[in-house]
C-alpha cells in the first residue's frame, strides 16, 4: 500500500510475474522541475498467492526482503496505446477461426504495422496507433447484436488463508453475494490469515477507487459484509472515498451475507445469521451512503438444495455461480435456468459461460461467452467477470481499456459492455423464454474431504452454534422476567452480535472445510475459545437474572446434580 504522510491510503500495489500485477502509481500528470514528493510505502511480503507452497506447508516465518530497485519513468502514451491495440489485433488472429473474414482483416492490418514501424521513429510510431485506431474504428459494430455480454470487474479475496499443499475447498457453497457491477473476490482465509486479508481489502479496494477517479464509466464491486466492516473500521478516509463512488454509481457492495460462508455444514440458524448479518450490516447506519440492495444477486459456487428457499426467503431473486464448470465427472446442462427449493421457490439463476470468475478481457474469452453458452436459444444475454483475484488487486488498466475497444467489433459474436449484474439479470429475465427448472442441489463436484480435513473446527462450529441457541434463549428469558428492570438487566446485543460475528467469520468456505492454512487455524481456535468462554458468562449472568443467588450457589456447589427450569407459555 502507498501511503501519504499524513497516513492516508492513497493506491495499493500487488506482486505476480510479467504484466500480471499492479506494480505503478502515477505521480503526477504535469510533472514540475524540482518538485519533490513523499510518500511512505507498506510493504506484505507474503508473494501474491501467500507465504505458503506446494513445497512448504510450513513455511519459514523468519524470512526478509528488500526493495532494491524502484523506477521514476514517463510513459510514451503513444507507444502505450499502440501495444495495446496490436496485443488485441493478434488475440483476434490468434482466438477467431481463420474462416472469419475479423480473422483476415486483423492479420492484414497487424501487417502493415510491422512493416510501417521504425525503432526510435516518432513520426513512424504515430503512423502505426492511426493504422490500429482506423481498423477498430471502421469495425464499429452497427444495430443490435446478436449476442450481449455483460462485463463485470472483480477481485476475489477470500477472507482466510489456504495453503496450496491442502487438499482444497471441498462440497461447499462459495457465497459472493453481488449487487452490481465488477467484483472483487478477496482471498480471505484461504493464503493469508486473516490480519493480512484486512490490508488486502485495503490494497485492492483502493487500486479500484484511483482507476475510478480517472474512469468514470469503470464501475466495480465487492463481496462481504465482513470485509467492508475491517475497512471501515481500519481505513477509514478509503471507506469514506467507497461512500462516495458507490453515490456516483461506480463502486457497488454485495453484502449479502457476512461472508461467503461454506453452505452444507452451518446450522440452518448459522445460514440464516449469514444473511441476517450481511443485510443488516449494509442496509445499516454504518453503509447508509451505500447504494441499497434492492436488486439482489446471490454468488456462490455450490450449494445444498435450501439455498435457493433461503434466497427467496430474504428477498434475493437471482443466483449465479461460475464454479460449478470446474465438476470433474458431470458437465451441468445449463447455463441460464430456474432454480427451485424444496419448497419451490425459484430463483433466475446464470453461469457465467466464459467458465472463469478471473477473466482477463481476451477476445478468446468474449468467443468462448458465446460459443459456451449452452442456453443461446431460450436467452442471448451472459455475464463474464473479469479481474485478478486471490490477492491481484483486481482488473488492470490494461484490462479496462481493453474491454472498452472491445466493446463493439463488427465480427465478434457478441457486444461487451461494462454493466451493474442487477440490471443484467433484470433484462435476463425480462427477455429469456422457456428456461429448464431444476430442482436439487448444485453440486461442486473437484473439492474433496471437506466434511473430515481438521475436524477440530468442525467439533468447534458445531458447539459454538448450540452455545449461541442458549446465550439467546437465557438472555430473553431473563430480559423478559418481570423483576429484571429491577436488577438493571439489559439484553446483552453488542456483545451477542460480536460472538455471532466471530462464528459467521470461522464458517468462511476455507476455513470450515478445512482447506486453510495453519495460521488460519490457530486465529479460529482462539476466536472459538473466545467464544466459548464469553458465552458462558453471558449464560451465568442470565441464570443469575432467572435465578438469583440459586444459580451461583450451585456453580460453586461440589459434587453432581441437575438444575431443572421450567418454562410456561400461555398463547
Amino acid at each position: 500500500m502507498i501511503w501519504s504522510v499524513d497516513g492516508q491510503p492513497i493506491t495499493g500495489l500487488t506482486g505476480g510475474g510479467g504484466g500480471d500485477r499492479h506494480s505503478d502509481f502515477l505521480l503526477t500528470r504535469r510533472a514540475v522541475t524540482g518538485e519533490k514528493y513523499r510518500l511512505c510505502v507498506e510493504m506484505a511480503c507474503n508473494e501474491r498467492g501467500g507465504i505458503a507452497g506446494s513445497g512448504s506447508p510450513k513455511p519459514d516465518m523468519n524470512r526478509s526482503w528488500r526493495l532494491d530497485r524502484a523506477d521514476l519513468i514517463v510513459k510514451n502514451k503513444t507507444g502505450q496505446a499502440l501495444r495495446l491495440y496490436f496485443m488485441t489485433m493478434m488475440q483476434l488472429v490468434k482466438d477467431t477461426p481463420q474462416e472469419w473474414q475479423i480473422n483476415a482483416d486483423a492479420l492484414y492490418y497487424a501487417d502493415q504495422i510491422v512493416n510501417t514501424f521504425r525503432l526510435r521513429d516518432e513520426s513512424a510510431l504515430r503512423e502505426c496507433l492511426e493504422i490500429a485506431v482506423r481498423f477498430f474504428a471502421e469495425r464499429k459494430k452497427q444495430g443490435r447484436s446478436l449476442h450481449e455480454i455483460t462485463a463485470v470487474g472483480n477481485c476475489h479475496i477470500d477472507t482466510g488463508a489456504c495453503a496450496w499443499s491442502v487438499m482444497a475447498v471441498g462440497e461447499h457453497g462459495v457465497v459472493l453475494f453481488l449487487l452490481k457491477r465488477p467484483h472483487t473476490h478477496a482471498l480471505g482465509a484461504h493464503a493469508q490469515p486473516f490480519a493480512e486479508t484486512k490490508r488486502k481489502a485495503g490494497r485492492s479496494w483502493a487500486r479500484q477507487i484511483m482507476f475510478m477517479k480517472s474512469n468514470p464509466s469503470f464501475t466495480f464491486t465487492a463481496s462481504q459484509a465482513q470485509q467492508y466492516e475491517w475497512v471501515e473500521q481500519l481505513y477509514p478516509t478509503l471507506f469514506r472515498e467507497m461512500q462516495e463512488f458507490s453515490k456516483k454509481g461506480q463502486f457497488l457492495p454485495v453484502g449479502g451475507t457476512w461472508v461467503e460462508m461454506d453452505c452444507n455444514m452451518p446450522s440452518g440458524e448459522a445460514l440464516c445469521r449469514q444473511f441476517l448479518y450481511g443485510h443488516v450490516w449494509v442496509l445499516g447506519a454504518a453503509s447508509a451512503d451505500f447504494v441499497s440492495l434492492r436488486y439482489s444477486v446471490f454468488f456462490a459456487s455450490g450449494c445444498a438444495i435450501d439455498t435457493a428457499e433461503l434466497l427467496g426467503r430474504t428477498g434475493m431473486k437471482y443466483f449465479f455461480t461460475q464454479k460449478i464448470s470446474w465438476n470433474n465427472i458431470n458437465r451441468f446442462p445449463n447455463t441460464t435456468f430456474m432454480w427451485a427449493g424444496l419448497d419451490n421457490s425459484e430463483v433466475l439463476t446464470h453461469f457465467a459461460p466464459a467458465d472463469t470468475y478471473v477473466g482477463q478481457c481476451n477476445v478468446s474469452e468474449i468467443v468462448r461467452s458465446v460459443h459456451n453458452n449452452k442456453d443461446k436459444v431460450y436467452s442471448n444475454k451472459s455475464i463474464f467477470l473479469y479481474g485478478n483475484g486471490d490477492g491481484g488487486g483486481g482488473p488492470l488498466a490494461e484490462m479496462i481499456e481493453r474491454l472498452d475497444i472491445l466493446k463493439e467489433v463488427e465480427g465478434l459474436p457478441a457486444t461487451v459492455k461494462n454493466g451493474d449484474p442487477a440490471e443484467f439479470y433484470k433484462e435476463l429475465e425480462a427477455s429469456s423464454r422457456d428456461l429448464t427448472r431444476w430442482k436439487g442441489e448444485l453440486y461442486f463436484e473437484l473439492h474433496r474431504g471437506t466434511y473430515t480435513s481438521h475436524g477440530i473446527i468442525k467439533k468447534y462450529n458445531r458447539s459454538s452454534e448450540n452455545v449461541m441457541r442458549e446465550v439467546e434463549f437465557l438472555s430473553t428469558l431473563a430480559l423478559a422476567n418481570p423483576h429484571s428492570k429491577q436488577r438493571n438487566y439489559a439484553y446483552p446485543k453488542a456483545e451477542i452480535d460480536r460472538l455471532w460475528k466471530l462464528v459467521l467469520l470461522n464458517q468462511f468456505h476455507d476455513v470450515l472445510p478445512g482447506s486453510s492454512i495453519k495460521m488460519v487455524y490457530d486465529d479460529a481456535v482462539a476466536y472459538y475459545r473466545d467464544v466459548e468462554a464469553s458465552a458462558a458468562k453471558l449464560k451465568q449472568d442470565a441464570l443469575g437474572m432467572l435465578l438469583g443467588g440459586l444459580a451461583r450457589a450451585q456453580s460453586t456447589k461440589q459434587g453432581t446434580g441437575v438444575l431443572l427450569l421450567r418454562v410456561e407459555a400461555v398463547c
